[in-house]
């Protein structure tokens, strides 16, 4: 009876506009099944190319995989801190892998830091013998990634609206290199990028609250209602970096101020500069929202989740 009770007033809440969209089926799935927890959208960056050896350190807890077989192949309970190489057998940290061309290091705790050469990176090592030499790629979530290429830039907050357009920016650009990668193996390269770590990430200059406040979002070259989205590369270009990246789209922190002091948000400082663009919500690859509808929608805004 409860059961019946409970399908009827589920079918009798989708006869609601917002049920249109999702369905019946959807809103019984929403009763009946655990939602899947999604895996925050990442990027691939190598960070030590071709080397002879590299000092790895994990702060704490891990787990080590291969991933060509994906398997696990270690567990390690306590941090280590040993140069890595690639041996004939396959490859030395410590240990020696034997057997094994490529590593995948995990840590335990997402609050776990690892350490390349000193330069110290969150989320997940992949290492990789190629001709018996080094290579390593640091996979990170890219919003970590955002903040972390965009605090070198700036010593100082700028306006609120002009950061908020600038990490805007700097997320499309970063999901564009994650979809557009010529390597299998990485999405670019570190250097190229000015991707220098996690510990850039404590500095004062409003970036991180930046970064927060424009969660997932990003510009568009498709229309809203495409069923696609279609970034493009852009980079940030300031008196201290003036240098844009080869094929990519420069915005001048001097113009977005600019349009900032004048009064404009951050979607509409983006459209005037990018014009033909639409700002979306991106949650993964796969998945988006209109800018539009989750500003003036807040029954499809996402809770805490940006600040427009």
């Amino acid at each position: 009876m409860k059961l019946q009770l409970l399908i009827s007033c589920v079918l009798a809440t989708s006869l609601s506009p917002l049920s249109v969209e999702a369905g019946i089926w959807d809103r019984l799935k929403s009763v009946f099944i655990e939602p899947e927890s999604q895996q925050p959208p990442s990027i691939r960056v190598l960070v030590c190319h071709d080397a002879s050896s590299a000092m790895v350190e994990v702060k704490g807890k891990y787990n080590v995989f291969d991933p060509y077989k994906n398997e696990k192949i270690a567990t390690r309970f306590s941090a280590r801190r040993s140069s890595l190489e690639a041996i004939s057998t396959g490859i030395k940290w410590g240990e020696e892998f034997v057997g094994t061309y490529q590593l995948k290091i995990v840590p335990d705790d997402s609050k776990t830091r690892v350490v390349v050469n000193g330069i110290e990176y969150s989320g997940v090592l992949y290492v990789y013998d190629v001709g018996g030499r080094v290579s390593i790629v640091n996979e990170v979530d890219i919003e970590d990634y955002v903040t972390a290429v965009l605090s070198p830039l700036f010593d100082k907050p700028l306006s609120k609206e002009g950061m908020n357009a600038i990490a805007i920016a700097a997320r499309t650009d970063a999901y564009h290199l994650s979809q557009h990668a010529a390597n299998p193996f990485w999405h670019a390269q570190a250097n190229n990028v000015g991707y220098t770590g996690y510990a850039l990430k404590g500095k004062q200059n409003g970036v991180a609250d930046a970064v927060r406040s424009t969660r997932y979002m990003v510009m568009s070259q498709s229309t809203p209602y495409s069923g696609s989205i279609t970034t493009f590369s852009t980079s940030v270009v300031t008196k201290n970096f003036p240098t844009k990246r080869e094929n990519s789209t420069s915005l001048s922190v001097d113009e977005v101020e600019l349009l900032a002091s004048k009064g404009k948000r951050a979607d509409k400082i983006l459209s005037q500069i990018f014009p033909s663009t639409t700002i979306t919500l991106m949650h993964s690859a796969f998945e988006a929202e209109d800018y539009r509808e989750v500003a003036e929608g807040p029954s499809r805004r996402p809770s805490g989740k940006t600040a427009y």
